[in-house]
């Protein structure tokens, strides 16, 4: 059983970023939102997070674009999609049940290609102390 498990339920439109999972301390916004949880401090954080199961369904009357992505605290980025295309009506299965691990101080992000596109996404972050440190 993971010590953390974050549900992603998203509604996507347009071509801005979006932020599917931030890190505490990114932002003050993010801060506060843990700072009542039983997230405080970074001793309690795992080092790693897996991306247990990511679901983007193109809810467009057209086919979509869709790039997913990590991006580290200097803005460096790592593409996990990169301009895929889902048909209409479809829903991609990013990872098929096989977790992708990334670091935790990562923000996880995904862009729309197109203004007029619209997308839902849905999934599942976990991650697991190490007790043995």
């Amino acid at each position: 059983m993971p010590d953390i498990k974050e549900d992603i339920i998203k509604s996507l439109s347009g071509t801005a970023e979006v932020l599917l999972y931030e890190p505490l301390g990114f932002t003050e916004e993010s801060e506060a939102l843990y700072s009542e949880s039983y997230i405080k401090k970074d001793l309690e954080r795992p080092e790693y997070l897996a991306l247990s199961r990511l679901f983007i369904c193109n809810t467009d009357n057209t086919d979509i674009t869709v790039t997913l992505y990590l991006k580290d605290s200097s803005d460096v980025i790592t593409h996990l999609l990169y301009s895929t295309l889902i048909p209409t009506s479809c829903t991609l299965d990013f990872n098929n049940g096989i977790p992708v691990e990334f670091d935790s101080d990562m923000k996880l992000c995904i862009k729309l290609g197109d203004a007029g596109y619209v997308a839902e996404v849905s999934g599942m972050i976990t991650g697991t102390m190490n007790y043995n440190n």
